[in-house]
């Protein structure tokens, strides 16, 4: 059977690339599938499972069997991507290094929670000409005058001192936003080389959410509108 084609959206929306999905595998016959420590032979059933990815050219298939972590490799060739959040992908038993064909497929499906309207604080930093008083002199100041020391000590007195201070004002503006959710779902099948049967497959999703600001309104402090930018 000959790979078909791969589509691949890179775009991520609520989280980064997917590296493990948790399911469940189901071998629809008997399989013989090769590990690193050679031949395992998997009955027919279902079986807990993950599947990992954690690289772009391999995926590795863990089966728990009675206790036993299998781990199962099936390699990438070059110029395809194993897609993660969205996309598909089918690869001959040659091309994967395994006994059987297999295909993945990766589907969205988005749970968008309606616009809600709240309040939340915000700040503007400037700089305000400030003044005030600080009292100057009290100091002895001596010379030497016809060869004598002479010191005398200067008056007290008041100065007003001012300067650039840097200040922060407080206040609320209001804000859009709705809750996100994605349900990415992972399907990885295994078909027969020569009858192109599905003969197992792998079932399994994540789950991702989060909170989108849709806009954010003017910053009120006081009596002054301030736009302050998010």
């Amino acid at each position: 059977m000959k790979h078909l084609y791969l589509l691949l959206i890179g775009t991520l929306i609520l989280t980064s690339c997917v590296k493990k999905v948790d399911g469940t595998f189901e071998a629809k016959e008997d399989l013989t599938l090769y590990t690193r420590k050679g031949d395992v032979s998997l009955a027919t059933g279902n079986y807990s499972a993950e599947l990992k990815l954690k690289t772009k050219k391999k995926i590795t298939l863990v089966v728990n069997r009675n206790g036993q972590k299998l781990k199962v490799k099936f390699k990438v060739p070059r110029g395809f991507d194993i897609p993660r959040e969205h996309g598909r992908i089918r690869l001959t038993a040659r091309e994967v290094g395994q006994p059987y064909d297999v295909a993945a497929n990766v589907t969205n499906s988005y749970d968008d929670s309606e616009p809600r309207h709240t309040t939340e604080s915000c700040s503007r930093s400037y700089y305000e000409h400030r003044c005030h008083y600080e009292w100057r002199g009290g100091e002895t100041r001596c010379r030497t005058v016809n060869g004598r020391r002479v010191c005398r000590r200067t008056p007290k007195r008041k100065v007003r001192v001012c300067r650039d201070v840097r200040v922060k004002r407080y206040g609320r503006r209001d804000v859009t936003y709705r809750y996100t959710g994605k349900t990415t779902e992972f399907s990885f099948r295994l078909f027969n080389p020569v009858t192109s049967e599905k003969v197992a497959q792998f079932q399994g999703n994540k789950y991702s959410s989060g909170r989108e600001v849709l806009h954010r309104g003017s910053c009120r402090i006081g009596h002054d509108t301030v736009i302050v930018h998010p």
